[in-house]
């Protein structure tokens, strides 16, 4: 018996069963090896709620993914943070500063690639730090591959007694087939 921290809403009044011979439960544990809350000053994101659906185009075609932020005061960007939704894939990964209309539209200011050999949430050090100023937009672009997994791209949405209260501004955040 699971108690599920949605409420009691959700389920048996809150719970769940598993079987005993159930072979698949932890599969898909998004949690490992994480940072201590110290290591950086502040968060961007538009996902309080975190990953409650995936977007994909197929096992190892690739998706694109973007958030435009804006600083809220003078900062140095130092990382960036995104769910790996398989246990084996690679990214591409840029920062743009001084961002206009779409997430491509500034001046890019760091790019890098990197592979990932497990499922979860991971944090990726910039190779140089990036300065902002207060009020600049500044968006992260990723391209996610991940050869056998259709659907590599982590997203927020609203499910009906689950994450109902996921909201999304125009221009915030954008996924792609293209780029």
């Amino acid at each position: 018996i699971v108690k599920n921290s949605g409420g009691t809403a959700w389920g048996d009044g809150g719970y769940h069963y598993i079987s005993y011979y159930d072979t698949k439960i932890g599969q898909f544990v998004l949690c490992r090896n994480a940072e201590p809350v110290t290591n950086y000053d502040r968060i961007h994101q538009h996902d309080p709620l975190g990953h409650t659906g995936s977007r994909g185009y197929g096992a190892g075609v690739p998706i694109w993914v973007s958030n435009v932020f804006a600083a809220s005061q003078p900062e140095r960007l130092s990382a960036i943070a995104f769910y790996a939704l398989d246990s084996v894939g690679s990214y591409d990964a840029s920062v743009y500063r001084g961002v206009a209309a779409a997430p491509t539209s500034g001046t890019l200011a760091a790019s890098f690639s990197g592979v990932f050999s497990h499922a979860g949430y991971l944090t990726v050090p910039l190779p140089s730090p990036v300065d902002l100023n207060t009020g600049e937009k500044f968006s992260v672009v990723l391209r996610l591959n991940t050869p056998d997994y259709a659907y590599p791209a982590a997203v927020e949405t609203a499910v009906a007694g689950f994450s109902s209260q996921a909201t999304a501004s125009p221009g915030e955040s954008d996924y792609s087939h293209g780029g």
